[in-house]
C-alpha cells in the first residue's frame, strides 16, 4: 500500500507545502467546509425567518389598517346619522319660527283692525338717530 507522504503530486504554489498529504490536514480542511456550509445554512435560515417576521409584520398592519378602516366608515356612517337628525331638529325649529312669525302678524293684523292703524314704531340707533321701523309680512 502507498503511503499519502510518498504521492507527489503537482499542486499549485501554496499547496505544494503542503505535498504529503497529511491527514490530519484534511480533516481540518473537512472541519472548515462543513463549518462554513453549516453558517451559511444558519443564515439563510435567519433569513428566511425575517422574511417570515417581516411576512407576519406586514400581515399585523394589513389588519390594523383594516380596523382602521372599518372605524372610519363607522364613524362615516355615525356623521351621516347626526348630520340627518340635525337636520331633522333644524327643519322643527324653522317650522316652529315660521308658525310664531305668522301668529305675530295675524296679532298684530288683528290689533290695526280694532284700533285703526297703528303707527310704526321709531328705532333708535347706537349714534342716538332714530329711524321709523317698517312692518311687513314674512312669506317663507
Amino acid at each position: 500500500m502507498l503511503a499519502l507522504h510518498e504521492t507527489s503530486l503537482d499542486l499549485p504554489g501554496f499547496l505544494a507545502a503542503t505535498t504529503p498529504l497529511n491527514p490530519g490536514m484534511v480533516l481540518v480542511g473537512l472541519a472548515i467546509v462543513v463549518l462554513v456550509s453549516l453558517s451559511a445554512r444558519r443564515r439563510s435560515r435567519r433569513m428566511t425567518n425575517a422574511s417570515e417576521a417581516r411576512g407576519s409584520e406586514q400581515a399585523a398592519l394589513l389588519r390594523q389598517e383594516r380596523c382602521h378602516i372599518e372605524d372610519a366608515e363607522d364613524a362615516m356612517i355615525r356623521l351621516e346619522q347626526v348630520s340627518r337628525e340635525l337636520h331633522g331638529q333644524a327643519g322643527t325649529l324653522l317650522v316652529r319660527l315660521e308658525r310664531a312669525i305668522r301668529d305675530a302678524d295675524d296679532r298684530l293684523a288683528r290689533l290695526e283692525r280694532r284700533c285703526g292703524t297703528v303707527s310704526s314704531p321709531t328705532l333708535r340707533r347706537e349714534d342716538g338717530s332714530e329711524v321709523e321701523a317698517t312692518l311687513r309680512s314674512a312669506s317663507i
